[in-house]
């Protein structure tokens, strides 16, 4: 039933809700956020996440040279940068009439929209982080969107990111249809014989339909990925490649009632900001996901 459509109650209010059975429609959210650098402040105008030795004056192997007795050594300049992040309020607000509750059988109708509110936020600020993924380095660009995704893709993001000197635990986040189907890894994965057939590992996607890591790099799925038609651009990522910003707490949930209009709105609330922190260090994968 619509919440806010108060036509639909015209007459006796009869219909009786099966809470048990209720079904509750939620996103894959909070699947970006513990995989990346992120802060929380109790108030922020502005957040920096600094970063050394990756700006214009670094030390490297380079600069160390060999020196005499009673010689001074060579100076190195060093210097630290930073990704300042501007939070910003990102607002919506879910509007519940009194008929609408009057008609319910449901005790604590609050928590149900709470639970609905914070997955959309959630959902929310895995499509900002996952939109960062097209501002990665464009050298480091893997696929494309004609031809989808293959083994060989996830092989060459991480040549690109060993090569950047990228340190820790890569991950990779994707559409559902970039591991599922037809243009998913799954498909490559069982037909190709590039590997020798890779038996073991096909034998456990047929098995299991998901394989939780593929050439060491753990999988995760977002339907947050920015897509168009026929394509979809996910990614393939280190430490330091992308970070978020907000002002605690990071989702805010107040009621607000509106008693003139006979409702209570649910308003929720986020000053997050987010970006990518070293560009260099993250792969966007750009394939496709249909004909």
């Amino acid at each position: 039933m619509a919440i806010g459509d108060i036509n639909y109650y015209a007459g006796s209010l009869v219909e009786r809700i099966v809470i048990s059975e209720a079904l509750l429609a939620l996103s894959d959210a909070n699947v970006m956020l513990p995989l990346i650098t992120s802060k929380g402040f109790d108030a922020a105008n502005t957040i920096s996440f600094p970063k050394w030795n990756l700006g214009t004056n670094k030390v490297n192997a380079s600069d160390v040279s060999q020196s005499d007795a009673g010689t001074d050594a060579a100076a190195v300049a060093v210097n630290s940068d930073k990704k300042t992040l501007t939070p910003a309020r990102y607002t919506f607000y879910i509007p519940l009439y009194d008929d609408a509750q009057d008609s319910s059988e449901e005790s604590n109708i609050n928590s149900t929209f709470g639970i609905l509110g914070a997955n959309a936020m959630g959902a929310k600020i895995d499509n900002l982080i996952c939109a960062k993924f097209d501002s990665f380095a464009t050298a480091n660009d893997v696929g494309t969107s004609s031809v989808a995704i293959t083994v060989d893709n996830y092989f060459t993001a991480i040549q690109k990111l060993k090569s950047a000197g990228v340190k820790g635990q890569y991950r990779g986040v994707f559409d559902p249809k970039q591991i599922w189907g037809s243009y998913g890894i799954s498909d490559d994965l069982v037909t190709s014989d590039q590997f020798g057939g890779s038996p073991e590992l096909q034998a456990r996607w047929l098995l299991n339909g998901f394989e939780g890591k593929l050439a060491g790099i753990p999988i995760y799925s977002s339907r947050e990925t920015t897509t168009s038609t026929t394509a979809t651009k996910a990614g393939i990522f280190g430490d330091g490649a992308l970070c978020f910003g907000y002002v605690n707490p990071l989702i805010r949930f107040e009621p607000e009632r509106e008693g003139k209009k006979i409702r209570t709105d649910y308003v929720f609330s986020a000053n997050m900001a987010t970006d990518v922190f070293q560009d260099t260090y993250g792969c966007q994968v750009w394939t496709a996901t249909s004909a």
